[in-house]
């Protein structure tokens, strides 16, 4: 999975572009740490309040929009990406 913070615009995909998603960051309310289950394993999933990109299993970054919904992200590197997040923010 692919990860982009370009200026306000937060965007990742799969593959070559596969289910790219985009989202503004001043849409984003909260950021904060997730650790993602096993059983939740790699691609897409939906959740109970949302929607898991996972790239990786463990780490991932919950983000609470604007509109009450959740988006998580798994990847290697939550942290940094928390972190690049707040920075614009």
């Amino acid at each position: 999975m692919t990860i982009e913070l370009e200026g306000k615009v937060l965007s990742w995909y799969f593959g070559f572009g596969f289910w790219r998603k985009k989202l503004a960051v001043a849409d984003i309310v909260e950021a904060s740490l997730y650790h993602s289950k096993w059983y939740q394993g790699i691609g897409i999933r939906m959740l109970s309040d949302g929607w898991l990109y996972n790239a990786s299993v463990g780490r991932a970054l919950k983000l609470k929009l604007r509109n009450g919904k959740y988006v998580y992200i798994g990847c290697k590197n939550a942290e940094a990406l928390k972190r690049a997040l707040d920075a614009q923010n």
